[in-house]
Order: C-alpha cells, then structure tokens, then sequence
C-alpha cells in the first residue's frame, strides 16, 4: 500500500484485513480505494461501501446519504437504515461527553431529513442519559420516545422496568404502567406479565 499498489483486488484484500483488526486502520484504505475507483454506483462498489464504511466524516458516507435510493433498491431499505444507524452509533462509540448527544442528533437530522430518525435520537439519548445516572433526563426522553414509539413489547416491557427500579416519582411511573399494559395487548408474555 505504502509502496503504491492500487489495485482494485489489492485494496479489497487490505481493507479486509485492516476491517478485522478493528483498529480504525482499515478507513484509510477504504477512503483510498473509492478515491481510485471511476464509479460508485455499481452493486459492486456499493457492497463495499455497506462493508466497510463506518465513519460519518468521509465523501463515501456524503455519497450514501446522496443515493440512498439506489442502496435501498439494491440492499433494502432496513439494511441500509441498519447501516446508517451503525456508521452514526459507531461515530460517537466510547465517548461519555454529553456533546456526542449533540453530534448524534445532527448526523441522525443529516441521514433523515424528513424527520424520520427521531425514535433513534430519542433512543440513543435515553439509553445515554440512564448510563450517566441522570434519571431525570432518562425518564422526560423514556416519555417522549414511547410517545412515537408504541409498538414493540419487549421494548416497552425493558422500559417500564427500568422505570419501576429507577424512578420515585410516581406521576412518572404512571407512563411505566401504561406501557406495560400495551405490552401485554402487543404480545402477553412471562417477562412483561411479571413485570405487571
């Protein structure tokens, strides 16, 4: 690589083993071998692109938000939602500082424009905010994300647990019963009837 080869097989196989060692070292080579290659639109060089591309700051994730409809066409529009939320989750992975909230809500705003990917935030955020302790913040965005996002049991189940162990308030603990009662209208199960 350091010498110059270029090859399109070369730099699969490289990226390949530098995506193994899971390092990080394999995006130099991933940026390298787009920069070489006359089209990305092929089916070929977009599976490489859901392979290996796992960084938001790159022209190759500027050009999959771009065409998403193409990916989707070719991949389904799950597996490249999977993606995209992987290359966002995986660009703020480690950090405990409150502005990683930030940068996942601008890249979860770039990705989905039409306002889509705001059960993701909201996800993201209540699980982050139940990581750093703060119970308050954890139960406003518990609040708000189960108001858009009803319907799955285990989910709500896992949810209105969390609530029932962390949260005194019971004005707040009132949404934990709700949820859980959708739970069991979704799907009645051991894990959400011992909950109750």
């Amino acid at each position: 690589f350091d010498a110059g080869e270029r090859s399109p097989d070369f730099l699969t196989s490289l990226t390949k083993m530098a995506y193994a060692a899971k390092d990080d070292s394999h995006r130099k080579v991933v940026e390298e071998y787009l920069r070489v290659q006359a089209d990305w639109g092929t089916n070929g060089q977009r599976q490489y692109i859901m392979d290996f591309l796992d960084d938001t700051n790159t022209t190759a994730y500027d050009y999959l938000l771009a065409h998403k409809g193409d990916f989707e066409e070719q991949f389904g529009a799950s597996k490249v939602d999977a993606t995209i939320r992987k290359i966002i989750f995986n660009s703020i992975r480690g950090t405990k500082q409150e502005s990683s909230l930030d940068h996942m809500r601008r890249e979860f705003t770039r990705a989905y424009p039409d306002g889509s990917g705001e059960p993701y935030i909201l996800r993201f955020e209540r699980d982050y905010y139940k990581r750093a302790k703060d119970y308050q913040k954890f139960a406003e965005t518990s609040i708000q994300y189960h108001k858009i996002q009803e319907n799955n049991p285990l989910d709500l189940n896992n949810s209105a647990w969390h609530f029932y162990e962390l949260i005194d308030d019971k004005k707040l603990l009132k949404h934990a019963l709700g949820w859980i009662d959708t739970s069991i209208q979704i799907n009645e199960k051991y894990y959400n009837l011992d909950t109750k």
